[in-house]
Order: C-alpha cells, then sequence, then structure tokens
C-alpha cells in the first residue's frame, strides 16, 4: 500500500513516508465538519512546530519565530501553487491534538500549526 503522509527532509530535497491512513480519516481530522466550506483538495501541507529545535534555534523568541516561518513558508507555497494553476486555502479550524495523533507526532515534541490545501477551483473552494 501506498503511504498517505511524508515528511519534508529538505537537505535531501525529498520526501520520507511515515505511515499510510486512510485519505478520508485524514480529511475528516483536518476538516472536522466544515467539508463544504473547504472543498475537496487534492492534497495537504500541515505546517509544524518541532519545539525543541525552535527554542535551540532562536532562545526564547522560537515560538513566534516559529510561526513567522510557517507564514512565510505558505505564502511562498501559495505564490508556487499559483504559477502551476493551483489554488490553495490555509486552514486553522483542526483540532490540534487529533491532527497530531492521526499521523504520528508527540505532541510534546512538534504541534502542527497551520494546514494549507491545494487543488484545482472545481476541487477546493476559494
Amino acid at each position: 500500500s501506498e503511504s498517505t503522509v511524508f515528511h519534508l527532509l529538505p537537505l535531501e530535497e525529498k520526501l520520507e513516508a511515515m505511515c499510510d491512513i486512510p485519505v478520508d480519516e485524514i480529511y475528516n481530522a483536518l476538516v472536522s465538519n466544515e467539508s463544504k466550506r473547504i472543498g475537496r483538495p487534492k492534497f495537504a501541507i500541515v505546517y509544524g512546530l518541532f519545539i525543541e529545535k525552535a527554542i535551540f534555534k532562536y532562545r526564547y523568541r522560537g515560538y513566534r519565530l516559529a510561526l513567522m516561518e510557517a507564514g512565510s513558508m505558505y505564502q511562498m507555497a501559495d505564490l508556487n501553487a499559483k504559477s502551476l494553476g493551483l489554488v490553495n486555502r490555509t486552514w486553522a479550524g483542526f483540532t490540534d491534538y487529533q491532527v497530531g495523533n492521526l499521523i504520528g507526532l508527540d505532541p510534546r515534541n512538534i504541534a502542527p500549526l497551520v494546514v494549507q490545501f491545494f487543488g484545482y477551483s472545481e476541487n477546493i473552494n476559494d
């Protein structure tokens, strides 16, 4: 079976398979009861905060600057998506623990911050 959840390895410029979870289960955890507002995206990126790394890198400003980094990343993803003819939507209407638990994130170390859905205009609501 193919993996449905991947982890970005930026230095290696590749994706690492994490686990195989039914797409509908992931979708339901990400959108809760808001599927009419989101539509049916083709894929999503979950931006997370690795707390220890942020504190090590930025000291006491770690949380705030990690949020800024996540914002910069989803803005760049937005620009790249538009150049490819994709629409996208950022979303924070999920339950952190539910999403983290489903995809195997230890809540003591990594917290999901925001989700960015991607698709075509007929699949995702702008």
